[in-house]
């Protein structure tokens, strides 16, 4: 777990600090950029330490619910109407907003275990 931590902050204070880089057009050196995404969210990490892992676990539900949750239904609703040629008329798309709806209320109840 601790591996996967430290990759994880190093990647995205990385990519952070570039983004800083073209946020500020060079009026800031680098070292300064690094400190900025790296120096920072590491020293708020020293008074909670629990707080990256639990950022990484509310991304990652959300990332995996987006991919596993709403892409499905996305392409079947495409398959369905490219297949019979004409827009879907309601019961033919039911079956794919059920799986939505059961979906979204699986998310929301994932995100008030969150607090």
């Amino acid at each position: 777990s601790l591996f996967a931590t430290f990759t994880s902050f190093l990647g995205f204070g990385f990519s952070l600090a570039e983004n800083f880089v073209d946020l500020f057009k060079k009026r800031l050196a680098w070292s300064g950029c690094v400190a900025l995404a790296v120096v920072l969210p590491l020293l708020f990490n020293f008074f909670k330490p629990d707080a990256f892992l639990r950022a990484l676990d509310i991304a990652g539900t959300y990332g995996a619910g987006i991919f596993a949750g709403v892409m499905p239904v996305l392409i079947i609703l495409r398959v369905r109407r490219e297949q019979l040629g004409r827009a879907l008329i309601l019961k033919e798309k039911a079956g794919p907003y059920a799986i939505l709806a059961m979906f979204l209320f699986v998310l929301i109840y994932n995100t008030v275990g969150f607090f």
